[in-house]
């Protein structure tokens, strides 16, 4: 009997991204959203491709149209929410985000996302990653435990007592980047990418006010973006997400030796190239492992990643495991990083999603670095990438 199943799968929606992760019942959400005409969102949250009605985790990488516009469709299609994941940014940094595209924009979201997210969830906890707060390694020593695998669901490090916003809501946290989410079997770490450590937030703030607007008025938001314009320029915001890497968490018990065994299937519509299997076997000889399953994920958004070295540093005991990369951005030569590859010798597929004829003209990066073309995956409408499988310990 195998101790967990997993499916992970990338849903092929357009010029958005829509990812969705089932271990055992645990299920997560990176991103929901398109801006793909033909109810591409729609069509795939009820297909069969995607069955979870309770999400336990749901991660916001930002708040971009193309990126959250789904979650009002999941609500309509009875699926619920408990947790929601973010960064946390003030209001007057938030209006950066500002999307208006077609007649639809993300304002709402803009001004209060706990508000936003509260008419859709009444009772979900939102917990927000502060920026610019790493600095610890990805492996804590005192965090590992024999047990760790069977441990239930809980942030592991402790939350801030000073809220910026929202100081009474018991279900609203803030935490430092170091923090991991756990779930049984499985781990999620946070990095926060890029412009907004850039900004004055206080010259920022006084602008504001001596313009003598508010900040939560929808109907100033001509004025206000005419007065945060004037900070930073148009094509550095879509340089920021909240990059998120997963994967299993294999720990041995003291009393036991034995070792796990992964097998794993990867099954694509795009290329039947794609359709193969694996297996990964690690004896056990002491509590902890030094190498984790190479099933990890990087989930990336539409982050910049331009700083090297701090991403290195942050992730540095996971990037030998990453067998999945989500390539920002839907492959903007913007957004993407030669030096990627050699940072993840061992990822097998990198996969990114957009929409034809989309009128950003993605992709438009050089991918030459990722030396097998079988390793690089262009998503599109009604397309799928998944990958399933087992992990079975034996004795």
């Amino acid at each position: 009997m195998p101790i967990v199943t997993f499916n992970s799968r990338f849903h092929g929606i357009g010029q958005g991204l829509f990812y969705s992760l089932q271990v055992n019942n645990f299920n997560m959400v990176y991103d929901c959203g398109s801006e793909t005409k033909g109810e591409q969102i729609k069509r795939a949250i009820e297909s069969e491709d995607f069955s979870a009605k309770q999400i336990k985790l749901f991660v916001i990488s930002h708040s971009h149209n193309d990126h959250i516009n789904g979650i009002k469709v999941l609500q309509k299609n009875g699926v619920t929410v408990e947790e929601f994941v973010m960064s946390y940014f003030s209001a007057e940094v938030r209006y950066f985000f500002y999307d208006e595209n077609d007649g639809e924009n993300n304002l709402d979201f803009i001004i209060d996302p706990v508000a936003y997210l509260r008419e859709l969830f009444p009772n979900c906890r939102i917990s927000f990653i502060l920026p610019g707060t790493s600095g610890t390694s990805d492996e804590e020593p005192q965090e590992e435990s024999a047990s760790d695998n069977e441990a239930g669901y809980r942030w592991m490090g402790s939350a801030e007592t000073d809220k910026p916003e929202w100081p009474e809501d018991q279900n609203v946290s803030f935490y430092k980047e170091n923090i991991k989410y756990k779930a049984p079997f499985w781990e999620f770490k946070f990095l926060q990418d890029s412009f907004p450590s850039r900004i004055d937030e206080k010259i920022l703030k006084q602008d504001i006010l001596d313009a003598k607007l508010d900040i939560t008025d929808a109907l100033q938001i001509n004025e206000i973006l005419s007065v945060i314009n004037k900070r930073i320029p148009s094509q550095t915001r879509n340089e920021t997400s909240l990059i998120c890497c997963h994967g299993p968490v294999i720990r041995s018990r003291p009393d036991i030796r034995g070792r796990w065994c992964v097998e794993y299937h990867v099954q694509s519509e795009i290329n039947t190239l794609h359709h193969f299997h694996h297996s990964f076997y690690d004896d056990v000889s002491s509590i902890n492992l030094t190498r984790q399953p190479p099933l990890y994920h990087m989930m990336t958004g539409d982050a910049l990643l331009e700083d090297k070295s701090r991403y290195q540093s942050h992730f540095y005991n996971r990037l030998f495991d990453i067998s999945v990369f989500q390539i920002p951005h839907h492959g903007s030569r913007e957004n993407w990083q030669s030096w990627l590859p050699a940072c993840h010798p061992y990822t097998e597929t990198w996969i990114y999603s957009y929409g034809t004829g989309n009128r950003h003209g993605h992709p438009t990066a050089n991918f030459g670095a990722i030396r097998s073309p079988l390793k690089l995956i262009g998503l599109i409408e009604n397309q799928l990438h998944s990958i399933s499988g087992e992990i079975y310990y034996d004795q």
